[in-house]
């Protein structure tokens, strides 16, 4: 198989790029400054929509008191019924910038990783590689030209961030279940309504944690398949429902709660939350193989 050295000028369209050029765009140091000023910009646009409305309230308020008093009720209460709204625009702003700063951090991770990859040789990717349960010499063309495993290094960094990524949360969901029986043994009558707060952030932390394993094994499924062209959310969808909605359902026993991901394919089988929780990511990274080429 004939590869060829990706640089920025020869990244293609999204509709022809696979998953391995999407990632060396997304650790272009311009992308990730993007990220950076748009949770910048969302972050002023917060501001600014509380000091406008404050200016326009006030403003509109003293104009009435000099030119019209009787006006002045009317325009309370109208202040008062437009907060929400421009609360609920503050809000979102917020919510935007936050997002945008966790992509950008989250890429600055991934860009870290790939720095400590830089000095790797092609002998000591395959044996990271053989850690990560992927035999390199299947990886199409490269038992024939090994030394181009070089160009898998964003994929592995990738691989690497989601599986820090994931530890870290395993230890998070870990301290909170530690705490709330350290409560319970002390008192679970007096600590009831903390123990079962830190209970649903447990729960809230495993579905993230599930989250991460899964987009994980779909990484090392790429690098497996390097060629795949798409994203993750091209094969299919991970289930919005929450941790406490799905602990509340298996008491129920609801027959879909135990679906994770779900493949738009129609025939590969849905990945369920038990499959996450059990399998290795090698082992869920077959899973995703046949649907790559699908």
């Amino acid at each position: 198989m004939t590869t060829t050295t990706l640089t920025n000028h020869s990244i293609p369209s999204a509709s022809t790029q696979t998953y391995l050029q999407k990632c060396i765009e997304d650790l272009e140091p311009s992308n990730i400054s993007s990220w950076s000023w748009k949770s910048t910009q969302w972050e002023v646009a917060a501001v600014a929509t509380y000091v406008a409305y404050t200016v326009l309230a006030i403003g509109g308020l003293a104009i009435s008191a000099a030119f019209a008093p009787v006006y002045i009720p009317i325009i309370a209460v109208s202040s008062v019924f437009l907060f929400k709204f421009v609360q609920k625009g503050h809000d979102l702003f917020e919510q935007w910038s936050g997002q945008a700063y966790a992509r950008a951090e989250q890429l600055k991770e991934i860009s870290r990783h790939l720095q400590e990859l830089s000095p790797a040789t092609t002998e000591q990717l395959q044996q990271t590689l053989q850690q990560k349960g992927i035999q390199w010499f299947m990886i199409p063309g490269m038992m024939l030209n090994p030394n181009n495993l070089i160009q898998l290094k964003p994929l592995i960094a990738r691989h690497n961030f989601w599986e820090g990524y994931v530890q870290k949360l395993e230890e998070k969901k870990r301290t909170k279940l530690e705490e709330a029986a350290k409560l319970s043994s002390e008192s679970y009558v007096d600590n009831k309504n903390e123990i079962y707060d830190l209970r649903c952030e447990a729960l809230e932390i495993e579905k993230r944690a599930l989250e991460g394993k899964l987009k994980n094994a779909f990484i090392n499924a790429v690098i497996r398949r390097p060629a795949y062209v798409g994203t993750l959310e091209d094969l299919g969808n991970i289930t919005a429902m929450s941790g406490q909605e799905r602990a509340i359902g298996n008491a129920a026993s609801a027959a879909s709660t135990n679906d994770f991901f779900t493949f738009k394919n129609g025939w590969t089988p849905t990945i369920s939350v038990d499959e996450v929780k059990r399998m290795t990511t090698s082992d869920l990274a077959m899973r995703f193989i046949a649907a790559l080429g699908a």
